[in-house]
């Protein structure tokens, strides 16, 4: 049986919206009452955030839901603009840098209540808000209508059990659509150090406990951040870990105390060695610090300095300050990190060597057939073998593209040699590095990634 959280916005003092006496507090939980029952006549377990006229706060939302394993978390919402152009239509929002899976999850119920009879489809947009942010399920923020446009209204009231059954029925195709993803695992240390960078650093993150490259920017960011405070080091605020930062980062070692040390240690955390998450640099940190120093073929000192920090900060995407291993070599860091992402999301049960490997590339492709069959219902068979139904199902990738199929290409470049960022999106880097790519293969350099291109790389 699944879980869905609903979650009616506001509630008590917190009156939401309001318009001619109309509350949004009210109009949301009317709803959310209607969807319950419907959830319910489908056989979910459904648990509501609230369920009378009572304030929650925004952060107990997200622990409801996380408390409770939910398998897929909704905010109710209406929207509200006073003004001569008087807005109207539903929308739903999904944290900014979220997962394919929840973009899937806001259009499916958008669609839903298209059918019902709405005046506009505004679509899936991106937010920064806190429910979305700290839930671990799919989450969205439904705007039902805007509670200052008198057709909204009316057609709130008229079809609020319609509105109900639309949002059940794309709360459960979703969930049955994405039953076979697995779940990503959620570390509750790296919940932690995601909270405080949003916190102390404006990080726009969702705090689903997966240390990724929003995670490791944000981290990078942070950095930056202290440097110019403390050492006037006047870098950009980019995240990127270039020479700038680099060669900006003062030699760490025990006894030294302050936010660079926490940083310092929430990246070793990431890194799968434990280290107190306390901003002091005691025997446990510098213990932590000689493992990871030993594994990564690094001078075992215990003293954090640049080449330390450029090891623990060098993952996603790797940075031009990172020095690519050799062919040949055996641990490439950004080939073991590709491969943990392709065992976190497709269970492609690859080994963690940091090879290229026919094995590795092969679940690449497996990658790829199951982005295809999920975004584009291309029915492929996910057995890793780059056979003509695969190549003709794939979209054009180019300038602007973005997304897991934008990363799966990216990591094959990194694979065959080329210096390719895997960060999922398409810029003018990537569009170098396919020009460059096509030139050696003999194929039109148009640096975009067609049929012809993908077949030469992961022939």
């Amino acid at each position: 049986m699944k879980t869905v959280v609903i979650d009616p916005g506001h509630g008590g003092h917190d009156l939401g919206a309001a318009h001619n006496r109309r509350l949004e507090k009210g109009d949301t939980l009317r709803l959310a009452l209607a969807l319950e029952k419907q959830l319910q006549s489908m056989g979910c377990k459904v648990i509501l955030t609230r369920n009378a006229d009572t304030f929650v706060p925004l952060l107990e939302r997200s622990e409801i839901a996380n408390q409770n394993s939910a398998d897929a978390f909704i905010s109710l919402h209406r929207s509200s603009q006073e003004g001569h152009s008087n807005p109207n239509g539903i929308s739903a929002f999904i944290q900014s840098n979220a997962s394919r899976v929840n973009r899937a999850y806001g259009n499916a119920v958008l669609n839903e209540l298209s059918k019902v009879g709405v005046q506009n489809n505004l679509g899936v947009l991106e937010g920064n808000y806190s429910v979305l942010r700290n839930t671990y399920a799919p989450a969205i923020l439904v705007e039902l209508g805007f509670i200052t446009n008198e057709q909204d209204n009316e057609l709130y009231d008229q079809y609020l059990e319609g509105y109900a059954d639309a949002i059940a029925q794309g709360i459960v195709k979703t969930l049955q659509e994405t039953e076979h993803i697995p779940p990503k695992k959620r570390d509750p240390i790296i919940v932690s150090i995601q909270r405080r960078l949003h916190d102390q650093y404006n990080a726009e993150l969702s705090a689903d406990g997966i240390y990724g490259p929003n995670t490791e920017k944000e981290l990078i960011r942070a950095l930056q951040m202290e440097l110019n405070r403390i050492f006037n080091a006047q870098l950009k605020i980019d995240g990127v870990f270039g020479e700038g930062t680099k060669q900006g980062i003062p030699d760490l070692r025990r006894g030294n105390q302050g936010n660079i040390i926490y940083l310092f240690q929430a990246a070793l955390n990431a890194n799968g060695y434990p280290a107190p998450l306390t901003g002091k640099f005691d025997q446990d940190t510098e213990n932590a610090v000689k493992a990871y120093q030993q594994s990564h073929n690094l001078e075992v000192d215990g003293i954090v300095g640049n080449h330390t920090y450029s090891s623990l900060l060098s993952q996603y995407p790797p940075s031009a300050s990172t020095v690519r291993l050799h062919q040949g070599q055996s641990k490439d860091p950004v080939i073991q990190s590709i491969q943990h992402n392709l065992n976190n999301l497709y269970s492609s049960n690859v080994e963690l060597d940091g090879a290229q490997s026919q094995t590795t590339q092969c679940a690449l492709i497996k990658g790829l057939q199951s982005e295809l069959n999920h975004l584009f219902g291309a029915g492929l068979s996910v057995d890793g073998v780059m056979g003509q139904k695969t190549l003709a199902s794939l979209p054009v990738l180019q300038a602007g593209s973005r997304g897991d199929l934008v990363y799966l290409l990216q990591s094959g470049l990194y694979m065959k040699g080329y210096d390719a960022h895997s960060d999922g999106i398409f810029g003018e880097h990537t569009q170098g590095i396919v020009k460059e790519f096509q030139k050696s293969c003999g194929l039109p350099e148009d640096g975009a990634a067609g049929e012809n291109t993908f077949k030469r790389l992961f022939s």
